[in-house]
C-alpha cells in the first residue's frame, strides 16, 4: 500500500561521515535499506548535513516510486538510482551540482525530469534506458553531455540543448527512436560517434558551425531523415555516417570536406547540393556509397 507521508526512518539508511572543505564533518548516504515506496532522504545526521547520495545507495530498489532530496545535497553518485524500474517522480534541491555515471539508468517509468541549473555535465549513462522518459529540461550551465546519456530513451521526442554546451558523447542519443526533433547550438564543437544512430523519427538537423568532423555512423539508420547541413569547416565525414539513411534526399556538404569515411552514404540516394567538385579522398568502394546521383567529379580518388 502507497505511503502517502512518508516518515524519515534513519535506521532504513547506513551513511559515513565524510571531510568538508571547511574542515568539518559532513555526511553521505552509503545505503539505503528500507522498502518504502516513497522516501524522503534525511537532511542531517546527528547535526551533520547530508551532501551526498553515494554511489548505488538506492541500486535495485524496484518498490521505490518517490524520492524527495532535500537541500544542501550536493551529489547524486554514480549508479545511485540504478535500476529503480518503479520510480515515477525525483524532487530535486537547486544545491545539485553533480549527477554521475549512470545515476538513472534503467528507471525504465520515470517519466520528466529537471535537471537541476547548477550542474555542469551530465553523466556516462545517466539516464540511459529510461524508456518512458518524455520531457529531460537541460538548463544553460550545462557545458558537456556525456557518452549514452541518454541512450534508449524511446519516448524522448524533442530534445533542447542549451547554448552553454560544447560536446556530446558517443551514443548519447543512439535508440531514441521517438526523436522527432533536435536543437544543436553552434557552440557545439564535438558531436561522438553514433551519437543519433536509429533516432529513427528524426527528420531534419542543422549540425553546429563549429564542428570540424561528422563522426562515423553518427546518424546511421535515422530512416526519416530527409536532410541534413552540413557547415563549412568540416573536413571529414567518418564511416557510416548516414549508412541506412534511406529517405535522405538533401545534404549539403561544404568546399572543407576533403575526406569521407567507407560506407558514409551507403543505402542512401540524395542529391548533393553546394559542392565544390574537387578531389575528395574516400575510404571505400564507389558502389558502396549506395549513392546513385552523385556527380562523377566529386568522387574522384586522390593518393594521401
Amino acid at each position: 500500500m502507497m505511503e502517502n507521508n512518508p516518515v524519515i526512518n534513519l535506521t532504513d539508511f547506513d551513511y559515513k561521515f565524510i571531510s568538508s572543505d571547511d574542515g568539518g564533518k559532513k555526511v553521505e548516504i552509503k545505503k539505503y535499506k528500507g522498502n518504502a515506496e516513497r522516501v524522503t532522504i534525511p537532511a542531517t545526521v546527528k547535526g551533520e548535513a547530508i551532501v551526498s547520495i553515494g554511489n548505488a545507495a538506492f541500486l535495485g530498489c524496484e518498490e521505490l516510486t518517490h524520492v524527495t532530496i532535500p537541500e544542501g545535497i550536493t551529489n547524486i553518485g554514480d549508479g545511485a538510482f540504478s535500476l529503480c524500474s518503479g520510480l515515477t517522480n525525483v524532487i530535486l534541491p537547486t544545491s545539485i551540482t553533480n549527477i554521475g555515471r549512470s545515476a538513472f539508468l534503467g528507471c525504465k517509468r520515470l517519466t520528466n525530469f529537471t535537471i537541476p541549473a547548477g550542474v555542469t555535465e551530465i553523466g556516462y549513462g545517466a539516464f540511459s534506458l529510461c524508456s518512458w522518459l518524455t520531457v529531460i529540461s537541460i538548463p544553460d550551465g550545462v557545458l558537456s553531455i556525456g557518452a549514452e546519456a541518454f541512450v534508449g530513451c524511446e519516448r524522448l521526442t524533442i530534445i533542447t540543448i542549451p547554448e552553454s554546451v560544447t560536446s556530446i558523447g558517443e551514443r548519447a542519443f543512439e535508440n531514441c527512436t521517438g526523436l522527432m526533433s533536435v536543437d544543436i547550438p553552434d557552440t557545439v564543437t564535438s558531436i561522438g560517434e553514433r551519437a543519433f544512430q536509429n533516432c529513427s523519427g528524426l527528420a531534419g538537423c542543422t549540425l553546429p558551425a563549429g564542428l570540424t568532423a561528422v563522426e562515423s555512423s553518427i546518424f546511421q539508420d535515422c530512416a526519416e531523415l530527409t536532410g541534413v547541413t552540413i557547415p563549412e569547416g568540416v573536413t571529414s565525414i567518418g564511416g557510416g555516417a548516414f549508412n541506412g539513411c534511406s529517405k535522405l534526399g538533401n545534404v549539403k556538404i561544404p568546399d572543407s570536406v576533403t575526406y569521407v569515411g567507407s560506407n558514409a552514404f551507403l543505402g542512401c540516394t540524395p542529391g548533393i547540393a553546394s559542392v565544390t567538385y574537387k578531389s575528395v579522398r574516400y575510404g571505400s568502394e564507389k558502389n558502396s556509397w549506395g549513392m546513385t546521383d552523385m556527380h562523377p567529379d566529386f568522387y574522384t580518388a586522390v593518393n594521401g
